[in-house]
């Protein structure tokens, strides 16, 4: 898969991410290894680090605070928790740090979710359409 580093390349790349994603709806699930994130179309997002979801006055749920108790009756289980508030809910808008690989979903309530790159080397997303590779974000640009 080939970098993305002109600006009309990034602007294509862009453009292609919002048809695939603005519209859909989406889940989260816990993969052994990492986390699956489910649009429509057979589209999923793969992440390999940290997400968070983010409502105008607050962090409700990341995937940091997986399997933690803070304090309550059961342990957090962060995929429940966000699928809960993504219910019924849209994909609004997409941004992407060309020099980062962040990814910042807007939803539709107003929430956010955000996935932050956290590895200077490791690919932090993939975006898989019908189990083909449609995109990568890594620090240092996307592919």
């Amino acid at each position: 898969m080939k970098s993305v580093t002109s600006s009309s390349a990034k602007n294509r790349f862009l453009r292609e991410l919002r048809l695939v994603l603005v519209g859909s709806p989406i889940s989260i699930e816990r993969r052994d290894s990492d986390w699956a994130f489910v649009f429509a179309d057979n589209v999923v997002m793969g992440v390999g680090t940290l997400w968070r979801l983010v409502a105008s006055a607050c962090v409700c749920v990341t995937s940091e605070d997986d399997n933690h108790q803070f304090g309550l009756s059961a342990p957090l289980n962060a995929a429940a928790k966000a699928n809960n508030l993504l219910s019924g809910k849209t994909v609004q808008s997409i941004e992407v740090d060309f020099s980062t690989g962040d990814l910042r979903l807007q939803i539709e309530g107003p929430l956010t979710l955000e996935i932050v790159t956290t590895s200077s080397g490791y690919e932090s997303w993939q975006i898989w359409r019908a189990g083909n590779l449609l995109a990568v974000g890594a620090s240092g640009g996307l592919a």
